[in-house]
Parts: C-alpha cells; structure tokens; sequence
C-alpha cells in the first residue's frame, strides 16, 4: 500500500469536516452562526414533537409512533451540543493528522498495508451506513405524498401529512401553507442526515486509525527480536510510547463519544422497544374477538370469527432472507454462536 492510504485517511478527515460544518457541528469550527441556527431551529423542532407527544398521552398507540420521531429528533440536538467546540475530539483530529504525516516516512509497505486494511474495513463501513441513512430519510420524507396523491383523487379532498408530527398552534388546511410546512421540514431532515451521517463516520475514522496502529505495533512487537538483533536496542522503548500514546487516544475518545454513544444506545433501546410493542400489538385481534359480543350474533356469523382468532394466534415477525426470524431467541443463539465461533478462532491462532 503507499502512501495514498495515510492521504485517503486526512481525506476522509476533511469530508467528514464538510458534513458537520453544514449543521456547525465540526469540533474544531471557529464560527458560531451555523450552530446556533442549527440549534435554535432543531430545538424549536424537537419541542414541538413532545408537544405532539403529550397531546396524545391517552393514546398508547399514537405515543409508541410519535416517539420514535420524537426521539430521533432529540438525539440530534443531544449531538449538536456534544459535538461544537469539542476540545477532545478537536485535539484527537490534530493527533490523527500527525500521525498519518510521521507514518508515512516510518511506516515499511508490510506496516502499510495493515494499516490500510483496518482503515478500508471503516471507509466499507461507513459508505454502506451513507447510503442506507440518505434512502431512510428520503423514503420517509417523501412517504407522505402519495397519501396525499391518492385521498385527493379518490373523494377530491387532500389528507394533508407531513412527514414529521409536529404540534401546531394552527390547521394546515390551506394547501399552501401545507406545502410551506412540507417544505421547512425538509431542513430537519437535513439535520438529521448529517448529523448522524458525520458523528458516525467522526467516529468510526478516529477508531479506524487506532485500530491501524494496533495492528502496526503487533507487527512490530512479533519482529522486535529481528530489529534487535539488527541494533535496534531502543526498539522497545519505541514500542512502549506508541503504545501508551495509543491507550491515551483511545480513552480521549471514550470521554468525547462517552455522552453520544449512551444517549445513542437509549435512543436504539426504545427503537427496539416501540417496534416490538407494534408487533404484539397485532396480538391483540384475538382478546377483542373474544370481547366483541360473539355471543349475540347469528351462529353463522360467529364461526367466522373463529378464523380470525385463530390466525391471531400466530404473531407477525421480520425475517432475514424468509429463514431467520427477528427475535430474541434468536439474538440469543447468535451471540452464543458467534462467542463459539471466536473461541475456535483463538484457539487456532
């Protein structure tokens, strides 16, 4: 590998910088005005959601779908706060650039192609993420419109949704002020695709290039025998500074991601949540079959019934590929075989 690969990681640096500077989110941005934008219009946004929220307390049902929006929203501006100014990340990004700058002269081509490997893993990684967050947010941008399509041209009146449930002070009955709220909307979406599309690819490139230099030194530390031999005698020292400064990276960045991540894992956790409580929710046909008076209707019609509790009984479910029910059973097998799996590993290296 040459030294393009120490060029692709600052690269990546720097697209990673275009991304958050759009939302005022780069840890080392030295202006204020698009943050403050981004914040004032995110947190107007996300009050709004919760207020939607809160005026449909008494509908268990309409709470579990407002919330998932509501709580994405939220992480965001839990993002935007995190991540202006932040002087760890802004010192880690220097750290980064130095060191792709020192090892591109110290760094033997076997050295170089480890790194490479490692990073390559991250850029796979965060292409893929790209691509699927860009066609969520504009799948569900645009969901609403041929709803709105299809009511105008069936009974001539337009079911005005918009693709956020927000809590207006106003009746969006008027076309144009729909389509002017359609329009505003778009900027949360923005927000969101962004924010989420640089603080993970932020992430991931910080540790991409750890992971790097871990693989580096284990190389160095399964040949410090020949380098000694060669002369080298102050080879481990050098080994034992890099490592040290390693461990000091990697926790820099455990303190600036520590918020995010825990904020992101709640956030994952009631995603999780509300999803499965809309697939037991189906599992509900069956109690208001029973509970909808069966008894003083005419037989006939009563053994219809019967066919619907009966395929109530079985729950809906996502599958991977029709062969792999979504489930936590299935989590659970898994993770256990994935731990066998990494024991053989280890067990043959």
């Amino acid at each position: 590998m040459q030294e393009d690969e120490f060029t692709e990681t600052t690269d990546w640096l720097t697209n990673t910088e275009r991304i958050l500077t759009i939302v005022g989110t780069w840890p080392k941005n030295k202006t204020n005005l698009r943050f403050i934008l981004s914040l004032v219009y995110m947190t107007i946004f996300v009050v709004m959601q919760w207020a939607d929220f809160v005026s449909h307390i008494d509908d268990l049902q309409e709470l579990a779908d407002i919330l998932c929006e509501t709580v994405v929203g939220t992480m965001v501006v839990i993002k935007l706060l995190v991540f202006h100014k932040n002087r760890v990340l802004s010192k880690m990004i220097d750290a980064v650039n130095q060191d792709c700058e020192n090892n591109k002269l110290h760094f033997s081509p076997s050295e170089k192609r480890k790194y490479a490997l490692c990073n390559s893993k991250g850029k796979t990684f965060v292409k893929i993420f790209t691509f699927f967050v860009g066609a969520t947010c504009v799948f569900y941008y645009l969901k609403p419109l041929p709803i709105t399509v299809l009511a105008a041209n069936r009974n001539g009146s337009t079911s005005l949704v918009l693709p956020f449930r927000t809590s207006l002070s106003f009746e969006r009955t008027d076309v144009y002020v729909y389509a002017v709220l359609y329009v505003c909307q778009m900027g949360a979406l923005l927000q969101i695709f962004f924010g989420y599309v640089g603080t993970h690819a932020l992430l991931i490139t910080l540790m991409m290039h750890i992971c790097g230099e871990l693989s580096v030194l284990s190389e160095r530390i399964v040949n410090i025998k020949k380098q000694m031999e060669k002369g080298h005698r102050c080879e481990i020292q050098k080994i034992i500074t890099r490592h040290l400064r390693l461990i000091w990276m990697a926790k820099e960045i455990d303190t600036a991601f520590t918020v995010f991540l825990l904020s992101q894992v709640i956030c994952s956790e009631i995603m999780i949540c509300v999803a499965g409580f809309n697939m037991i929710v189906s599992t509900r046909i069956s109690d208001a079959v029973y509970d909808c008076a069966w008894y003083e209707m005419p037989p006939s019609q009563a053994k219809d019934l019967i066919l619907v509790m009966a395929r109530s009984q079985k729950p809906l479910h996502l599958t991977a590929g029709k062969v792999f029910v979504f489930s936590l059973e299935i989590f659970s097998e898994f993770v256990k075989t994935s731990m066998a799996y990494l024991s053989v590993l280890r067990a043959m290296t």
